[in-house]
């Protein structure tokens, strides 16, 4: 999802398939190539930190975290994402993640505007063809907050 996205968008995708080897327990001992590209980002870089999730874990099949610090970007995005999803959000504002240890709180405080959103299983699971309205969802209210 996040590589289409960032092809419609004209976007740079960083993406992880599996673990990252050196998760650690915080972001201060993190050397991993995950970590240095994050910190590599131009200043202001926005960040959307894609995440999947069961179906059964929230109401609605998407779930929006906004983090510590809302910016005006992270604003826009926001009302752009609960105007194109609807009902179909959840908006949690802070997720409770261990003690900041999220890539939206970590950028955050980086000076970078960030936001999460979490995708249930049925909205991501190619088999259900709710795929392609998921993407182009997720793509029309990312575009319209740029």
């Amino acid at each position: 999802i996040a590589e289409v996205l960032g092809e419609r968008l004209g976007a740079s995708v960083l993406s992880v398939d599996g673990l990252v080897p050196d998760w650690g327990d915080d972001w201060a001992g993190r050397d991993d190539e995950f970590t240095r590209i994050l910190h590599g980002l131009p200043p202001g870089a926005i960040i959307v930190d894609l995440h999947g999730m069961r179906d059964s874990s929230a109401d609605a099949p998407f779930v929006l975290g906004t983090g510590r610090s809302i910016s005006e970007t992270t604003t826009a995005l926001r009302a752009s994402l609960r105007e194109e999803l609807g009902a179909e959000i959840t908006d949690e504002g802070r997720f409770g993640a261990r003690a900041g240890y999220t890539v939206v709180d970590h950028m955050q405080r980086r000076d970078h505007p960030a936001i999460q959103i979490e995708i249930a299983y049925g909205a991501r699971d190619p088999e259900t063809g709710r795929l392609p309205d998921t993407v182009d969802r997720l793509s029309a209210a990312l575009a319209a907050s740029a």
